[in-house]
């Protein structure tokens, strides 16, 4: 026997991984990291009061923005199309 070689590792059963729990059921990240939660949250939060989130001069949101939105809310109708505009002679 050589001793040079390494020792195999075991071979995982069937070859597959182990399976995944369904989407609803895996951990959740924020628990276990809430300080990435109210670091993310914070940046969103200044995106939104300048209006975008690449160098360049403030600016206004077209509307109003709620980040702390909740399933039971209700959107608000769609605003009506704008006319086309007639064309130019």
């Amino acid at each position: 026997m050589n001793s040079s070689k390494r020792p195999r590792s075991p071979k995982p059963s069937a070859g597959r991984a182990p399976p995944r729990p369904p989407f609803g059921e895996r951990a959740n990240p924020s628990q276990t990291h809430p300080e990435v939660v109210s670091e993310l949250r914070a940046l969103l939060e200044k995106y939104v009061a300048e209006g975008r989130s690449t160098p360049g001069a403030l600016q206004k949101n077209d509307v109003e923005v709620d980040l702390l939105k909740t399933a039971t809310q209700t959107t608000k109708e769609p605003k009506e199309p704008k006319e086309p505009k007639e064309p130019k002679e």
